[in-house]
């Protein structure tokens, strides 16, 4: 069964924009491993210190390993 996975991440003041940079540099790896349907990143335009990272993975279990 698919399972979504909501990462809401607020960071410091100022340091989003290095937080959306890295993620953007792991994800593609992330989008890789198996299971993961769909894994997307929203930054939120009027304040970008409030990132959001959207995953849906195949089963509970592909992303228990990917977490593992």
């Amino acid at each position: 069964m698919t399972i979504a996975v909501i990462l809401e991440l607020k960071c410091q003041s100022g340091k989003g924009p290095d937080l959306t940079a890295a993620l953007q540099s792991m994800l593609g790896d992330t989008r890789a491993r198996q299971g993961a349907e769909m894994i997307e990143m929203v930054v939120n335009q009027d304040n970008p210190d409030h990132i959001i990272v959207y995953e849906k993975w195949a089963a509970k279990e592909d992303h228990q390993a990917y977490m593992g």
